[in-house]
């Protein structure tokens, strides 16, 4: 079960680290004797493609971890036939930061769940980054406290947040900027802008154009509906980082 692209791309560097073949040939004779593989969603599922790994099983309808499980239990159509189809093990190659959620689902529904540290957020520049920084055309990536700083200067007008761990990094600036729209990945990202005191508008989709959207949302909406409430004691997120 993979729950990012991040840790494709770290699946994939161990492969040739430590077997000197790439991730979709190491997986190779495992699926070929059974082993399925399920994706979060759509991104995820693609760059386990570029690898030549098959994706069997994505969520039906939200991409997250709840809509995972959903789709674990209870697979539909043509997903029947790829799907796991009794208790066993399963690899859970995750981030450092992810919650518990899927290891308690899986085992609630009688999986042996072998959950494995794959990677860990850092603040850029890092050692060692899965992804490299865009250089060139694009515009220049800005370290945490340069961030905080424009947040808090007003210079941003808007953010799209794509994890809780992303919106605790900027939670200095986002609590001293002027109100900036704040549009969401998912409801976990929201919870944490919420305990933040702020408000975010939730993308109805993880793809590209749906946080485009989301953030569109998030300009038009009065200033006013950004800041609904002061703190307060929020569980902690339930989603992948």
């Amino acid at each position: 079960m993979v729950t990012s692209a991040n840790t494709v791309r770290a699946l994939h560097r161990l492969a040739l680290e430590t077997h000197g073949r790439g991730l979709g040939e190491l997986l190779e004779p495992g699926i070929e004797r059974g082993l399925r593989v399920a994706a979060v969603g759509p991104a995820t599922a693609a760059e386990l493609e570029s690898h030549a790994v098959p994706v069997h099983l994505q969520p039906h309808r939200t991409a997250s971890a709840a809509g995972l499980l959903e789709t674990w239990a209870r697979p539909e159509g043509p997903d029947t036939a790829l799907a796991p189809v009794r208790p066993g093990t399963v690899l859970l190659p995750q981030s450092a930061a992810a919650s518990p959620e899927l290891t308690r689902g899986l085992q609630e529904l009688g999986w042996q769940v072998r959950r494995r540290d794959a990677y860990r957020m850092a603040p850029w520049p890092a050692e060692d980054p899965l992804v490299a920084a865009p250089v060139g055309q694009h515009d220049p990536v800005r370290t945490v406290e340069h961030a905080r700083s424009e947040l808090a200067a007003g210079a941003i007008d808007g953010v799209i947040l794509t994890a809780p761990s992303t919106v605790r990094a900027l939670a200095d600036g986002l609590v001293r900027a002027p109100s900036p729209a704040l549009a969401a990945i998912g409801e976990p990202t929201h919870t944490a802008v919420v305990a933040l005191g702020l408000e975010a508008v939730v993308a109805e989709s993880t793809a590209p154009s749906g946080l485009i959207e989301a953030l569109e949302r998030a300009v038009a909406a009065p200033p006013g509906r950004r800041r609904p409430a002061p703190p307060q004691d929020i569980a902690p997120s339930a989603q992948e980082e």
